[in-house]
Formats: structure tokens, sequence, C-alpha cells
């Protein structure tokens, strides 16, 4: 798991609804808010009930997405905030697919320095 200075807080997730950037993938859409006072780039993962009902299938998407920024993380550009939104067809994807489409839209969005 990420560090918790690397989650987005609650208070931040009204500024990205309202002012983000979108960017769209096959399984996964980002939602970019930059902030200039912050000190580090800040992640999250939102899973729906209508990607899937039971619990323990949304935390393993979340588990995996939080997984891949891990590995990546020392490579992204400072002072953002990322919101990643799964789509329905994100449970019958392997975790390389989700690794390629979470690079793909962070450097998409100019955050990673790859």
């Amino acid at each position: 798991m990420l560090p918790k200075k690397r989650k987005v807080e609650k208070s931040l997730f009204t500024g990205v609804l309202n002012k983000s950037k979108s960017f769209y993938g096959k399984n996964i859409s980002l939602r970019v808010f930059p902030i200039e006072s912050l000190e580090t780039t800040k992640f999250s993962f939102v899973v729906s009930k209508k990607v899937s009902n039971k619990a323990n299938k949304r935390n393993l998407l979340k588990r995996r997405g939080f997984s891949v920024v891990k590995n990546i993380i020392k490579h992204t550009n400072k002072g953002f905030v990322c919101v990643f939104y799964y789509k329905k067809n994100a449970l019958s994807s392997s975790y390389v697919e989700i690794e390629k489409d979470i690079k793909y839209l962070l450097t998409k969005a100019r955050i990673l320095k790859i």
C-alpha cells in the first residue's frame, strides 16, 4: 500500500470532481487536478458497485492499482491529485493490462516522467 501522505483526502475530492481534466483508457479513466502547493502527487482509486457488488473484487482492483502506482511513484511529477475510476470491463482484465493502462494514462496526462 501507499503511505498515507500519498493518498487523496476527502477534502480534495470536490476539487477533483469540479475542476479536473479527464483522460480515458481501456479499463480505467483518470481525473487529474493540479495543485501547486502539494509537495507530492496523490493517488486514489475508485471502484463503484456498478463494477462489482462484491467488496472483495472491488478491493482487489484497488490493491492492483495501488501496487502499480507504488512501483512507478519515483518517476512521477509533483503537485497533482490523480483519481482513477475503474470501468466495468476491468474485472476481467489482468494485472499487466491494468499496469499498461495506468502507465498510459499517467504518460498522457504528463505526470509520468518516463
